[in-house]
């Protein structure tokens, strides 16, 4: 996935599927659901599926503690588990790492990220049916008057990382989420806009 920011406000991005490329543009600012299908990818107008589609990514940000992180550097794509832990809804998600390793390096390059979590904390008796979700965003610096706070929320989800957060190596990351893909089976995809609602 290649992704681009565009001075109108929008991201896009380009899809290989089925050897056909697509273009998915969404507009930040505002909900909204969009279907990627075989042949395109279309706006969705009902108003109970964002409320749906929502409930889908809380409940997977909820129930699941670890997630892998992609960035890239130089051209070179990366990906690594973290702890993760979500703020302020879908907004936002936030971890930790050491200063010295691959993926910090390479958000310090390119403050794009993807970071994907699989719902295996769900039903095991439907493996097949369990979601995973993207979140696609951007590191962001943590308001210096917020951070203690953060950092004590992210502690209280994972107990054990006490230490290492505590360490003078270690970085507090803050991802702003722009949008969300869902995925529930191979012909049902769709991502999420994050806006005002999802805050709650």
């Amino acid at each position: 996935m290649k992704l681009m920011r565009k001075p109108n406000n929008s991201l896009k991005g380009i899809f290989q599927t089925c050897g056909l490329k697509k273009t998915l543009e969404m507009t930040f600012g505002g909900n909204g659901v969009w279907r990627q299908g075989v042949n395109d990818c279309m706006s969705d107008s009902t108003t109970q599926e964002p409320r749906k589609i929502q409930d889908t990514i809380r409940r997977v940000l909820e129930r699941n503690r670890l997630a892998v992180l992609a960035t890239q550097r130089d051209g070179q794509p990366h990906a690594s588990i973290i702890a993760f832990t979500p703020l302020e809804g879908l907004r936002f998600l936030v971890f930790a790492t050491y200063r010295d390793t691959l993926k910090y390096k390479s958000i310090r390059e390119d403050r794009r990220v993807a970071i994907l979590i699989e719902d295996r904390a769900g039903d095991a008796r439907r493996s097949d049916r369990r979601p995973v979700i993207t979140a696609v965003g951007e590191v962001i610096k943590t308001p210096a008057e917020d951070r203690q706070a953060h950092i004590a929320t992210h502690l209280a989800r994972h107990p054990d990382l006490e230490r290492f957060l505590s360490s003078p190596d270690c970085e507090f990351v803050h991802v702003a989420v722009h949008a969300y893909q869902v995925v529930n089976d191979i012909d049902d995809v769709r991502w999420y806009t994050i806006g005002e609602s999802a805050a709650t």
